[in-house]
């Protein structure tokens, strides 16, 4: 089990742990940011930022505590601990600690004074030589950088030689407590492991003093067990580590330099591995110093911490401890690379499927959580995040799932509409139809018993002319209300388009249109009433021919979306419809067309028989008197395979 785990319950889904990741050891799941342990560093930068809680650290606390009860404890407290205890002092500190059952306190500055030693015999010789100290850092060039693992000192860390140097006096299990989360993992690599048996952050160490009801600030002054350190005290400040061992270097000193902070040290590691940097020593921490480390659990300024460090410093002298024999090297491990890089392929695969189409979509938010979208799609390859972590793919996706949700309330609508009017308009019909018989019967027999030269002769032909028009428009009220049987049977929709083509395209109407076919010749057949299908193909296609007077393009597609649906479009390049009347273009009796032009049941018959083949109709349109320069008109009928076979 690692260091670091995900609380599930409370990960929100902020992703400000990816983003402060100098490992990217984070990988989301099903919405869950989850520790990758074969990649986590330990540098606690994801505990920090996580204002949820969601991520907690392998607790040590109730393992001291069984370890305290058999005795003979010792504790290492970490240099920087006079910035964390405020407002008791360190010499209440350690007070505290024997009270609550250690054998022994002991300062680990007195390792740091034996690294810083080590350090500065090191740096004489060594071409290029990068601080060992920062457990995080080792971890990271172990896994990320092991073409730097060279360049590192073969040195412990203060814990380390503390560490062994209290197992070498034969005084049992020792405890380390400190600001720095990578210690848990430090304690476990198999070149140190034995020298420390436990850790504890400062946050676990106040936690044991609470539950023996021990209060620190109340404790009285004491001194640590065995030597004490004096001017290696300021390692946990940044550049402490040189300075303690007398490696001094200043602005414009080319062959040291000291840095710390994730992103410049990660940068740096980038730099030395291409061969950019010359300098020679390298003083690096992940934190801003270790009295800024992700568990100091301090209320205090920065300045104010230092300031605490130097107090306890200039406070006491070393009490001179005699050079110790403890083994203060290591070695280091290349760990298993992180892999290599995904196909450019599979790169831009990832990136589609995140609506970035090209450069211009790339739009590098970070909201994700990674520095770019380029780096969010290899992730991605990498199995470490998922494409709905990208906050514009989910606008986007949010914004489609809206339109299809308004376009299938009003197509609901609009169908309760329709089947309202088509029942009103069952009744008219059956209503007028008889009477409209009786007219047209009555009028032929009286315009044959009258003589050629009476007037009332073109008085019973009008009559006739349009009683049978009002028949004409009564058929379309019975073909819109679907009081005519309808018989499927399986047709192929080319060849409909190609013999309701064959009707039209001679006529004068089409003379200046060009037409453009794109069918698909693997269209599959499929079950539908032919000749109103035929019906629907007609209307569209003269009402595309009469929308371009004078001339313009018409472009007949089919096809099958990805929905698996068959695809008849219409698209036309002439005046195009209103925005304000589109909605109404499938309303009976309604009609763009002049007066005398049209029934204006055209469009709701078509409407009827895509609706009765459990299809549905679309229209886009860009109008003249909207102000569009690329007038036209698109009317799409989608119609399904296997639903009526």
């Amino acid at each position: 089990m690692g260091v670091v785990t995900t609380i599930e319950k409370r990960c929100r889904r902020c992703y400000s742990c990816i983003r402060s990741c100098p490992a990217k050891a984070i990988q989301v799941k099903d919405g869950q940011a989850k520790v990758l342990d074969e990649r986590c560093i330990g540098c606690g930068n994801c505990v920090r930022v996580c204002s949820q809680g969601a991520k907690q650290i392998a607790n040590h606390a109730d393992w001291v505590s069984e370890l305290l009860e058999k005795g003979g404890v010792s504790l290492c407290l970490a240099p920087s601990f006079p910035a964390s205890f405020h407002p008791a002092s360190p010499g209440q500190v350690i007070s505290a600690a024997r009270k609550l059952g250690f054998a022994g306190v002991y300062d680990v500055a007195y390792g740091a004074e034996l690294v810083s030693a080590a350090y500065r015999k090191l740096a004489d010789g060594k071409e290029r030589l990068i601080s060992s100290a920062c457990p995080a850092v080792v971890q990271l060039i172990e896994n990320f950088f092991p073409e730097l693992i060279d360049s590192l000192a073969p040195i412990v860390s203060p814990m380390i030689a503390t560490g062994r140097f209290i197992k070498d006096m034969g005084l049992g299990e020792v405890v380390f407590a400190g600001p720095c989360l990578a210690k848990k993992l430090e304690m476990s690599d198999r070149s140190v492991i034995g020298a420390i048996d436990a850790v504890l952050t400062f946050p676990e160490l106040k936690q044991l003093f609470r539950q023996a009801g021990i209060d620190p600030s109340l404790e009285p002054e004491s001194e640590f067990d065995g030597p004490v350190a004096g001017m290696a005290g300021i390692f946990p400040i940044s550049g402490g580590l040189l300075k303690s061992a007398g490696i001094t270097g200043d602005i414009l000193n080319e062959e040291i330099i000291i840095t710390e902070g994730k992103g410049r040290t990660l940068g740096l590691l980038k730099e030395l591995n291409q061969g950019k940097v010359e300098a020679r020593i390298f003083d690096l921490l992940l934190c801003e110093g270790c009295i800024q480390g992700p568990l100091i659990d301090s209320e205090l300024t920065l300045y104010e911490r230092k300031n605490a460090i130097s107090r306890h410093v200039c406070g006491h002298k070393g009490n001179n401890p005699p050079p110790s024999s403890i083994d203060l090297f290591r070695g280091f491990t290349k760990l298993a690379p992180a892999g290599p890089l995904p196909s450019e392929e599979k790169i831009e695969n990832a990136l589609r499927e995140m609506n970035k189409n090209d450069r211009k979509d790339e739009l590098n938010c970070g909201s994700c959580g990674y520095r770019t979208c380029r780096e969010m799609a290899i992730a991605i390859c990498q199995g470490l995040s998922e494409k709905e972590m990208c906050l514009a793919y989910l606008i986007e996706e949010m914004e489609r799932s809206d339109h299809t949700i308004h376009d299938t309330q009003n197509q609901l609508i609009h169908a309760e509409k329709m089947a309202s009017l088509g029942q009103m308009a069952a009744g008219i019909a059956h209503e007028i139809n008889n009477p409209l018989g009786g007219i047209l019967i009555y009028s032929h027999m009286l315009l044959e018993e009258a003589q050629k030269e009476d007037p009332i002769r073109g008085d019973l032909e009008r009559i006739i002319r349009e009683t049978a028009r009002c028949k004409e428009i009564v058929q379309g009220l019975l073909n819109f209300s679907r009081q005519k049987d309808n018989t499927y049977v399986l047709t192929n929709l080319n060849q409909v388009l190609a013999s309701t083509l064959m009707l039209v395209s001679s006529q004068s109407l089409f003379h200046n249109i060009e037409l453009v076919q794109r069918t698909d010749p693997a269209l599959p057949d499929f079950r539908c009433d032919e000749g109103q299908i035929g019906q629907v193909l007609l209307n569209l296609i003269v009402n595309a021919a009469e929308a371009m007077a004078e001339g313009g393009k018409m472009t007949i597609t089919t096809g099958v979306n990805e929905e698996g649906w068959v695809l008849i479009q219409v698209e036309d390049n002439g005046t195009g419809i209103p925005q304000s009347k589109v909605g109404k273009i499938f309303d009976p009796f309604f009609t763009t067309k002049e007066v005398g032009k049209g029934t204006g049941l055209g469009l709701a018959i078509c409407y009827g028989i895509v609706k009765r083949h459990k299809g549905y109709i679309k229209v886009s349109s860009r109008s003249v008197e909207d102000g569009c320069e690329d007038s036209g008109t698109t009317f799409s009928v989608f119609l399904p395979v296997r639903a009526l076979l």
